[in-house]
């Protein structure tokens, strides 16, 4: 097995990207399910115009 630095990577930001990285598993762009995903992000939570962390108030 070799480490790439993808690895690395991966270790410090997202074990299960690590993992799925791995094992060679890669989210297609074709797949139906992926698409259905991206779909349901789109439409189902609305972002606000100039939204973002920085224009939430932590009163």
């Amino acid at each position: 097995m070799s480490i790439s630095a993808s690895h690395l990577t991966y270790l410090l930001l997202c074990h299960r990207k690590l993992w799925l990285h791995h094992q060679q598993l890669r989210m297609e762009d074709n797949s139906r399910d992926v698409a259905a995903g991206k779909l349901i992000d789109r439409t189902s939570y609305r972002r606000r115009p100039g939204g973002g962390v920085s224009s939430v108030s932590m009163a």
